[in-house]
């Protein structure tokens, strides 16, 4: 992994890994490899096997693995410069496992709090969100005119924008996607923008 040949060059870092980085808890569990100290390692060693080959404009792209507020201090003592954390942000999982109601206002209140965290976060180091989507699953929805899973699901979207404005950017979760149904058209920023849901904002 991370070689020095030339087509190492031009891989990106999941390719470098050879098995899907851990950007999801639930993959993690149990697996060693995923620990937090292996990640560090891997990290120390990507960083300085790819930073050779990189200008100084470039950034190498880190994702926190839903650890955000840790990473100030290995990235100083490590002497990493040009570093951008990667974090991602759902309602996924706070609705399963945090929200005891899940409504447009629930929802409103938990993304102004990560925007603060964001933001916070993102005066100390360069950072990205590399994934987010509108999809929730709210009190009733199933249960919901086309209006009022407009309202919400666009509201949601404005929510997380709002939440990411300090923030270097964001990334939606897929530009495309081939399923069907509800949780699919969140996936989709072109079915998002489409339906009005996505409001993308210049700035």
């Amino acid at each position: 992994m991370c070689g020095d040949t030339p087509s190492g060059r031009y891989l990106n870092i999941q390719e470098f890994i050879k098995f899907y980085t851990p950007a999801d808890p639930e993959l993690a569990e149990g697996n060693e490899n995923y620990t937090l100290d292996f990640l560090k390692r891997f990290y120390r060693e990507a960083y300085a096997r790819m930073r050779r080959h990189m200008g100084p404009d470039k950034y190498v792209v880190f994702h926190d693995a839903f650890e955000l507020d840790i990473w100030d201090d290995f990235l100083l003592r490590e002497g990493m410069e040009g570093v951008c954390l990667d974090t991602h942000a759902y309602l996924m999982t706070p609705d399963r496992m945090l929200f005891r109601e899940r409504n447009a206002e629930v929802y409103r209140r938990y993304l102004r709090s990560l925007g603060e965290k964001l933001t916070a976060a993102g005066k100390r180091v360069p950072l990205i969100v590399g994934e987010w989507n509108a999809q929730n699953a709210a009190d009733g929805l199933a249960a919901m005119t086309g209006a009022q899973k407009d309202a919400l699901y666009g509201g949601v979207a404005e929510s997380f924008q709002d939440a990411f404005s300090g923030t270097m950017g964001w990334f939606y979760w897929g530009w495309k996607i081939l399923a069907e149904g509800t949780d699919a058209d969140c996936d989709d920023a072109c079915r998002c923008v489409t339906k009005g849901w996505l409001k993308i904002r210049n700035t």
